[in-house]
């Protein structure tokens, strides 16, 4: 009896240790959340997949420069539920996009707000975890 109860508490031991990381997720501190950036561009592609959906676009600078940039925004679940899909957003699309830079300065950013095409699409912003 006691190499079966030994045996069950080994075997549960383990799940909990396996499981810790699994419940451990990352934060949005690498974001500047104090202030909001706003650019716009045009997008290349769209990727609406786990863990979170994201948007590549090209940004022209003051001097015609383009800048390729990404927003990442929460999981297709999240924003399924607000009504987007895969085809929201397409290649050639024009954007606003506004949300919180990388604090590196790295040319990466959450996705509070978008206006596609010029209009607001409903449901981008929030938090990315």
């Amino acid at each position: 009896m006691k190499r079966k109860l030994g045996a069950v508490l080994a075997v549960a031991v383990g799940l909990l240790v396996v499981a810790g990381p699994l419940l451990a997720h990352h934060s949005a501190s690498m974001y500047d959340n104090e202030h909001t950036t706003t650019v716009t561009g045009t997008v290349t592609e769209f990727y609406f997949a786990n863990p979170h959906s994201q948007i590549y676009f090209e940004v022209k600078d003051d001097k015609g420069n383009v800048g390729k940039w990404t927003a990442v925004s929460g999981p297709p679940s999240r924003l399924h539920r607000t009504g987007w899909d895969r085809n929201t957003i397409k290649p050639g699309d024009q954007i606003i996009v506004s949300g919180h830079r990388a604090k590196d300065s790295s040319k990466v950013m959450t996705l509070q707000k978008i206006i596609l095409n010029g209009q607001e699409v409903r449901g981008a912003g929030g938090n990315i975890d």
